[in-house]
């Protein structure tokens, strides 16, 4: 009799235990399940962002340790520059990455701190620096100049009177340098040396880099200021991201995603 009441509880104490498990992972499963969640999107922008890298790539992975912090899950759309414009614009998407702001912008998207710069530069081909010169826009106007044909600075360069030669994307862009169609590229430094030593590793050397920077620019988020709450949204991802720096967090992701010297950390 004493071991049959022991055998029962036993079992009894089993089920209780089983029960409480269960019970635990569904209310764990549905504190996942009702978490908000944030998309982010971005146009493949190699060594920062794309479906390529670890994780997404360096910013990436710091906007979900950002968006966690705000009590939300980072959702990641990689796709066209213009489709993620339009989602944006559309408020189907909270956030583009990584843009920077201009006074036309301003007028209708609201934009985070800056976590990142960036420089373009004059890019050649089989040549050197000292056949060029530039100190100046006006020095430009004798060089053919090849872009990347939907950039932030070709209709700049068109009300300038430049001679430009547009290119889909940056390999295309490349590729057009190599074969001598135009005599310098503008483009954003890392991506172009990453596309470089991707298409031409044994030709690297043979490609270069004027040391005056076309330009200098810091770049964070770009929110809709139609986007329920957005303005809002975008105060807290400052604060978490001023958070991000103060604890080196920020400073070992950029790190580790070999970008350091494109963050704005002190």
């Amino acid at each position: 009799m004493k071991r049959t009441t022991h055998v029962l509880w036993l079992v009894l104490f089993a089920l209780l235990f089983f029960s409480n498990m269960q019970s635990a992972s569904a209310q764990e499963g549905s504190v996942a399940k009702n978490k908000k969640t944030l998309l982010f999107v971005a146009g493949d922008y190699t060594p920062f962002v794309s479906e390529t890298l670890d994780g997404l790539g360096p910013v990436p992975k710091m906007i979900t340790a950002i968006a966690e912090g705000m009590g939300y899950k980072a959702e990641f759309k990689i796709v066209p520059w213009k489709k993620c414009e339009y989602l944006v614009q559309a408020c189907e998407a909270f956030a583009v990455f990584p843009y920077m702001k201009t006074p036309e912008r301003a007028k209708t998207f609201w934009n985070s701190d800056p976590f990142m710069k960036i420089s373009t530069s004059l890019f050649f081909y089989n040549k050197q620096k000292k056949d060029f010169t530039f100190t100046g826009l006006e020095d430009l106007k004798k060089y053919k100049i090849g872009v990347i044909q939907d950039d932030w600075f070709v209709n700049f360069l068109k009300r300038n009177d430049m001679n430009i030669v547009p290119a889909d994307n940056a390999q295309a862009l490349i590729k057009n340098l190599r074969d001598k169609k135009f005599d310098l590229a503008i483009l954003d430094t890392a991506q172009c040396l990453h596309v470089i030593n991707k298409l031409y590793p044994d030709e690297a050397a043979k490609f270069g880099y004027l040391d005056k920077p076309f330009s200098e620019k810091n770049y964070g988020l770009q929110v809709a200021k139609k986007y329920e709450n957005g303005q809002a949204l975008v105060e807290r991802f400052n604060a978490g991201l001023r958070q991000l720096i103060a604890n080196k967090e920020y400073q070992k992701i950029f790190s580790e995603g070999n970008v350091q010297e494109f963050s704005i950390a002190p």
